[in-house]
């Protein structure tokens, strides 16, 4: 199953999406590359339900690209989305 990934800028700007399986404690990660080329690698935080969801609150303006991946294993497909603030 390929995870869903898209921007919400309709309040705080926020990354989410779908895994296709249960969002329990620790089964995803973001990895948030900055406009600079860094790298932040972010526990998602568990929904008890497929979705997810992290705000971008605090993030500056500019082009960055972001992953979701399993934490361990292929319990899903990752997926990349590049996207501006």
């Amino acid at each position: 199953m390929k995870a869903s990934i898209e921007l919400d800028k309709s309040a705080t700007p926020t990354l989410k999406g779908k895994l296709g399986i249960m969002n329990a404690p620790y089964t995803a990660t973001l990895e948030l590359t900055r406009p600079d080329g860094s790298v932040d690698t972010l526990v998602v935080p568990s929904s008890n339900t497929d979705a997810w969801a992290v705000s971008l609150d605090g993030y500056a303006a500019g082009k960055y690209g972001a992953v979701i991946r399993p934490r361990n294993g292929m319990a899903f497909e990752g997926t990349r989305l590049a996207f501006s603030l």
